[in-house]
């Protein structure tokens, strides 16, 4: 009956939708249509400007001698960068656009929105080396979010990665950039996690000049997106504070310390409206940016000047315009430096500037990268018995990360059919043909034609490590009933098809579904190793730690129709997960598959649709009947 009510109420929801939310002004960079724009409020700073009202002037317009604040502000960013960016290359480009822009006469800030780590190679010296941190400290920046992937090794480690930032950047003589995060705070022992506790709430700092006299002010403040949060495994230990409450009360109390520009690092997004990610280049989407967690942001609360906008690795070529604030993104992994130019007069340019090999690489970050290079191969050796170099094996076929239109990505298909070969080395006799599951969010990174070495395997699973210290997270062995490997299947047939990170790819199940039933009703029939699933029964599941920690989030994600709990051959709840774990990391289950495989054997697809219009017409039309009852019934009522 439950499932019943909640189909025809997202029938009902989908039919009167257009209705319920009109669509909305969003400006983006220059806009030509002047009618449009009369619906976007007006910029609050003095630094910024409707540019659908002005034309852009640039940095550096006859600027006051030695008084920056009548020449303007340079803004330049970046987001996500994984562990991944081409660090001397990015520090190079940053340094030539900071002396290009106090050339002008203009202030510099530099900034980044979160999840510095998880990646590459080098975050496997996360808690005991700090590289990423004290990299982006060495090349200057002025202040850096928190990601959600920064809490993947678990609040210790973060507490020891600060606890070893501090004493290497001394060793260094490097000052550390400042994080800040306004609404995370810890539910956990407080005096166990010092460094954690005591993480700014807001940042401000004179740029251009140390003399308040004539540097211009700036105010920052982070946030955690909700997405982001729930994704974080042991966000039990930390508290959030709703965004528009922790924002509102940060922008208070920098206007209060007199900031002039106010910079929100937010980790939140601007690419998924509603639970689906929309074909942005489609210009009638543009209003649904709004309904995006940072478009959200900047129309619920004024006084934000500019959001950088990290967490889904959206590109945003230009900048998008909400409430008089600008929404931007650089990308992922450092492909971009952003850079935002406000002049006095109100005016803005904004640009996304390439990370290319013709860039010089910076001596000093290059040789501060290799010394690190160095420590992570040590790190593999001892713990894998591999160098980072060390070829695997070479392939004649390269495998990107875009999923095809029929919903596959071989790539993923190989990873979950060299989970079920691992296992059934491991286990022997005990294995039962296991099912194994793979989401779309762990694959952090392509394949490309020829060698395949030891660190391109890595990047590809590279999230997690063990308790040992290895790279990697490890395999998990649980037992799920047939009802539950349906409830994993509607999640591809329902939730997949508007997010992406929530697809699934399998080894040993199939399933059929029409897409033209209610929502979380699609699956037709699911098939384990060729046999139609019994509901009652128990099948056994291979996947990585993550995932199994993140089943429980099943329930929360589909209003409670889905639920999903890991379990032993005798379907005992397992409370523990470690007690399921198998001596392997994801990462090596596939390099040893395809050393032993290769890549080229085509892989089926999990997943069969069975589209029936007929259907569709049905259940439109008994949605319309619901609604034209409705209405009868509330104009036939007696005033």
């Amino acid at each position: 009956m439950r499932r019943t009510v909640f189909a025809v109420a997202l029938i009902l929801f989908s039919l009167l939708q257009p209705a319920l939310f009109p669509g909305e002004c969003c400006c983006y960079g220059k806009c030509t249509q002047t009618t449009a724009c009369e619906f976007l409020p007006q910029p609050r700073s003095a630094l910024l400007l409707d540019t659908c009202k002005r034309e852009i002037a640039l940095c550096g317009n006859d600027p006051s001698e030695g008084d920056v604040n009548n020449a303007g502000l340079v803004i330049l960013f970046t987001n996500d960068l994984h562990s991944s960016a081409d660090y001397p290359r990015l520090a190079t480009l940053i340094k030539e656009e900071t002396i290009r822009a106090e050339e002008t006469g203009c202030a510099v800030v530099l900034l980044d929105a979160g999840d510095i780590a998880m990646g590459s190679l080098y975050q496997t010296l996360f808690s005991t080396h700090a590289i990423e941190y004290l990299t982006m400290s060495m090349i200057g920046y002025d202040a850096v979010a928190l990601g959600n992937h920064d809490f993947d090794f678990g609040l210790e480690s973060l507490e020891k990665m600060f606890e070893c930032a501090e004493k290497r950047a001394g060793e260094l003589h490097v000052p550390l950039s400042p994080l800040v995060v306004s609404n995370l705070s810890l539910s956990a022992d407080r005096a166990k996690y010092p460094f954690l506790s005591n993480l700014n709430d807001t940042i401000t700092l004179y740029k251009g000049s140390s003399n308040s006299a004539k540097g211009l002010k700036i105010g920052l403040f982070g946030l955690m997106g909700n997405h982001a949060f729930s994704t974080i495994v042991d966000n039990d230990s930390l508290i959030l504070e709703k965004r528009s409450s922790a924002a509102a009360r940060a922008v208070k109390s920098l206007k209060e310390a007199g900031a002039e520009c106010i910079i929100c690092l937010s980790h939140g997004g601007s690419m998924w409206a509603k639970g689906k990610k929309p074909d942005w280049s489609e210009p009638s989407n543009a209003p649904l940016r709004r309904k995006t967690e940072d478009g959200l942001l900047a129309s619920e609360v004024d006084g934000i000047d500019v959001v950088i906008s990290g967490h889904d690795h959206d590109t945003l070529h230009t900048p998008v315009i909400i409430n008089g604030t600008i929404v931007a993104s650089a990308g992922a992994m450092g492909r971009y430096l952003g850079k935002i130019q406000l002049a006095p007069d109100g005016s803005y340019s904004y640009t996304l500037i390439p990370v290319v090999k013709t860039i010089p690489q910076d001596s000093a970050i290059l040789k501060w990268i290799e010394r690190c290079r160095r420590d992570v191969n040590n790190h593999f050796i001892l713990s894998c018995g591999l160098g980072i170099d060390d070829t695997i094996a070479h392939i004649g076929t390269g495998f990107d990360l875009n999923i095809t239109p029929d919903g596959n990505l071989p790539l993923a298909s190989h990873i979950a059919r060299s989970y079920v070969k691992k296992t059934e080395k491991l286990l022997a006799g005990s294995a039962k043909n296991p099912i194994s599951i793979v989401p779309y969010g762990i694959v952090r990174s392509s394949l490309g034609i020829g060698a395949v070495t030891v660190e391109d395997v890595y990047n590809v699973l590279s999230l997690g490590i063990s308790d040992s210290g290895a790279p990697g997270y490890p395999l998990v062995v649980a037992w799920l009933y047939g009802r539950e490997l349906y409830d994993i299947c509607e999640l591809n047939a329902t939730v997949a098809w508007g997010m992406e990170d929530a697809r699934l790819f399998f080894e040993g199940l199939k399933f059929r579904y029409d897409r033209s039933r209610p929502p979380f009703m699609r699956v037709i029939q699911v098939e384990a190793n060729g046999e139609p699933v019994v509901k009652d029964s128990l099948y056994q599941v291979v996947t990585g730690l993550y995932t199994a920690k993140l089943m429980g989030m099943l329930r929360s994600s589909s209003f409670g129709i889905l639920s999903v709990e890991p379990k032993d051959s005798s379907g005992r709840v397992i409370e523990n997960l470690e007690e399921a774990i198998l001596p392997c990391q994801e990462w090596l289950a596939f390099a040893e598959y395809i050393k032993e495989n290769g890549l080229e054997t085509p892989v089926e697809k999990c997943s069969i649709e069975y589209p029936t219009r007929l259907m569709s017409l049905l259940y439109a039309l008994f949605g319309l009947s619901l609604i034209g009852l409705t209405v009868w019934r509330l104009l036939s009522r007696k005033p």
